[in-house]
């Protein structure tokens, strides 16, 4: 019957499929945190404090969710989550363009 997967197939697509979306997950954590981490410096007494916190549960967080992933779904859901948190970043750093400091304005 066409269009119907067999289920060697699904088993393997599953855990691609999760870990992609699992990577574009960690992804807009991770670069959402730092955007909002870097927007909010000008108002910080501490910038450096407030950066290294704001690294080390990203990073925490991340490589959690990679290791986690890692043990459910093996390589090839690891693979995919890594493709999944490059496009989101990819995807952000086109859309979340620096802002002007002269006319408020993105470039």
């Amino acid at each position: 019957m066409p269009g119907v997967l067999d289920p060697a197939t699904m088993i393997w697509l599953l855990p691609v499929t999760g870990g992609f979306a699992t990577g574009v997950g960690l992804g807009l954590i991770y670069f959402l945190g730092l955007w909002a981490t870097i927007r909010q410096l000008a108002q910080r007494q501490h910038t450096g404090l407030w950066m290294m916190t704001s690294l080390v549960l990203r990073l925490g967080l991340v490589l959690t969710g990679f290791y986690f992933l890692m043990g459910t779904a093996g390589w090839q859901g690891l693979l995919a989550a890594l493709l999944g948190f490059s496009l989101v970043r990819l995807i952000l750093t086109r859309w979340l363009r620096p802002i002007s400091r002269a006319n408020g304005k993105q470039t």
